[in-house]
């Protein structure tokens, strides 16, 4: 759907657009007197009718899919695989031996809070960065 008086869009490129597309679903409609916003204009019942009814035609011919069920849904679930597994307790492992290295290298009072250096390092570090006592 398209306005006759569209700034935003070329109208003829648009309708081109339409045609070329392998969609065996594909209608153009150009409505006359209306501007870039169809669903501000004062036939904007006719715009809304016409969506409609291009849904309902769509619906009506087209062909059923199979039976949904659960068993066929596939989304994420709380299991976690093995090889995720692995990887993720890899990259912790390494987090934290980047954090005892950083924290020993860097931090000489570490003695004080030795979890929230080695669990916060990357931050801090920025922070040093930032402040401009630079670790190296």
């Amino acid at each position: 759907m398209q306005a006759e008086h569209e700034y935003l869009v070329g109208n003829t490129a648009s309708k081109e657009l339409v045609m070329a597309s392998s969609s065996s679903y594909k209608e153009y409609a150009l409505f006359k007197d209306a501007y870039h916003e169809l669903q501000k204009e004062p036939m904007k019942v006719d715009v809304i009718a016409r969506a409609l009814s291009f849904i309902a035609k769509v619906e009506a011919s087209a062909k059923p899919f199979g039976v949904l069920t659960v068993s066929k849904l596939r989304h994420g679930s709380m299991r976690i695989r093995k090889s995720n597994r692995r990887r993720f307790l890899l990259g912790l492992l390494g987090y934290l031996a980047i954090g005892i290295f950083v924290m020993k290298k860097f931090f000489p009072a570490w003695k004080y809070n030795p979890v929230r250096v080695i669990l916060l390092w990357p931050l801090l570090l920025l922070f040093r960065i930032a402040i401009g006592k630079l670790p190296w």
